[in-house]
């Protein structure tokens, strides 16, 4: 997969990928956790999953590379717990499937969400799901629904990200929300994100 810089031009976005599963620094060493943010230090050292602690490590490790933040001061989060650079114009987001970690950076705010192809969630499509989604998910094939289901989830949490709210959004703006962005998703293998940005 991708985990060099992933240029998507039609947003002014840079994508930054690290998968635990294929990185020789996992798992950490001690020195490498000690040089992490305290917030994320203090994640990896007390989660008990070990999902939870890729997550960490792949934050830690992608700010750090990319855009040299060390200390929590360089970072701000907002009021619904989205991540900023202190002091740098530039727009982050990140996102996590299992031991895969996506950091995006923009001029411009940014929503990315990343998920691993598993079987359906019918109950998250049903509570979150807005009609015209809904509508592309009862059209796909058996086979298919799975994949269409998670094209569909990464869209909307991406849009949902770029709005700032997250899912604090009530469901009745979800479906405005998802045509006020310009939405690109793509696919590797099994890992579906996708890309919100303004239009």
């Amino acid at each position: 997969m991708k985990k060099r810089g992933e240029s998507m031009p039609e947003h002014n976005v840079q994508l930054y990928f690290w998968d635990a599963e294929q990185s020789a620094d996992w798992p950490p060493t001690e020195a490498q956790v000690d040089s992490f943010p305290t917030s994320y230090a203090t994640r990896y050292r007390e989660a008990k999953a070990e999902s939870v602690r890729q997550q960490a490590c792949g934050s830690a490790f992608l700010l750090a590379m990319h855009l040299g933040v060390t200390s929590d001061e360089q970072l701000k989060r907002g009021e619904h717990g989205q991540r900023s650079l202190r002091g740098d114009p530039r727009h982050i987001c990140l996102s996590h499937s299992g031991p895969v970690t996506v950091l995006a950076v923009s001029d411009r705010p940014v929503g990315v969400d990343l998920e691993r192809v598993a079987e359906e969630r019918p109950h998250i499509a049903d509570r979150f799901f807005p009609e015209s989604f809904r509508r592309e998910l009862d059209a796909a094939s058996e086979s298919d629904r799975p994949e269409v289901f998670f094209r569909l989830w990464t869209r909307l949490e991406a849009a949902l990200k770029r709005d700032g709210r997250g899912l604090t959004v009530p469901r009745s703006e979800f479906e405005e929300i998802v045509r006020r962005y310009v939405i690109t998703t793509e696919q590797h293998d099994d890992l579906i994100w996708s890309i919100a940005t303004e239009k």
